[in-house]
């Protein structure tokens, strides 16, 4: 009787994870919009002193141009990311996948792997494994269905 229930609860214990996986992957796809004022709102003291610190004409730009990001994750797996940097649009192409709360993407630099720490149909925060910079939790917000 033990081993029918332990082999029970393993296997409804993986099909909980993979339809968690599964559902991520398809509510995941279409853009989303970096929040930036969500995201500094976030910043840890120190980094918020930092960019306080800023000429007003540089932390704008910052500012503004953390705003300018879109992250695209497209039902065949593709992934872009558009920004802008110094007035110049930038482009970032390549290929996501969800495994559990973990999101990686994979591009010509590498790939990066995100903890999902908030994700519903309008929200989605991720905390990078390698944090650059002073932005700790990336918050975005689902521009189209």
């Amino acid at each position: 009787m033990k081993t029918i229930l332990l082999t029970l609860f393993i296997v409804v214990t993986i099909m909980t994870v993979v339809s968690s996986a599964v559902s991520a992957q398809s509510t995941l796809r279409g853009a989303w919009n970096l929040d930036a004022n969500s995201v500094e709102s976030d910043l840890r003291a120190e980094d918020k002193e930092t960019l306080s610190k800023l000429p007003a004409q540089k932390r704008i730009e910052v500012i503004r141009e953390l705003g300018s990001r879109i992250f695209s994750f497209f039902e065949d797996g593709s992934f872009q990311a558009e920004w802008s940097s110094g007035g110049q649009a930038q482009k970032l192409e390549g290929r996501w996948h969800v495994e559990g709360n973990r999101l990686f993407i994979d591009s010509d630099t590498g790939t990066k792997s995100y903890e999902i720490l908030i994700f519903n149909e309008e929200r989605l925060v991720l905390v990078p494994d390698a944090k650059v910079g002073f932005f700790q939790k990336l918050v975005f917000i689902k521009s189209e269905q």
